[in-house]
């Protein structure tokens, strides 16, 4: 069985492309934002990704999970 590297953050930015914006073109905003750090990456292109953002302490994911942990 063949094995094919795969980049996860590619992965994750075509995904929406893919699934429900179809007609969506060069370049696009992406926001990636789970539990450890968020990013804001402009997409140009097929493996042309420019970070312009990245938080360094924590991520907006880790924020919202203390919130509804306190919230209740």
């Amino acid at each position: 069985m063949p094995l094919y590297p795969v980049s996860s953050l590619e992965a994750t930015l075509f995904y929406t492309r893919r699934q429900d914006f179809k007609n969506l073109s060069f370049p696009f905003l992406n926001v990636i934002a789970d539990s450890n750090c968020t990013e804001l990456i402009v997409t140009r292109g097929v493996g042309m990704h420019h970070i312009m953002g990245i938080t360094l302490d924590q991520g907006i994911g880790r924020t919202i999970e203390r919130y509804t942990i306190e919230a209740k």
